[in-house]
């Protein structure tokens, strides 16, 4: 055995795998900053739409209301 031998790493699987992983946490980070944004405006479409039919049924009951009250007279 020569002294190049012995001091030559043999961990060389640990780097790789660090390597990678910061490479998937990287990934995972943009896929979150990009997703976030995303979803907060897909919530804002979802809260407005509810928003829009709720104000719809509310004028629809209100008339349904005043024709009942017309028809009952």
């Amino acid at each position: 055995m020569s002294i190049v031998s012995a001091i030559k790493p043999t961990s060389d699987n640990w780097v790789h795998l660090v390597a990678w992983g910061m490479v998937v946490a990287g990934l995972a980070g943009v896929m979150v900053v990009l997703a976030s944004p995303t979803a907060g405006v897909v919530t804002g479409l979802v809260l407005a739409i509810a928003g829009l039919a709720v104000n719809a049924l509310t004028k629809a009951s209100r008339k349904m209301d005043q024709i009942f009250a017309e028809e009952l007279d």
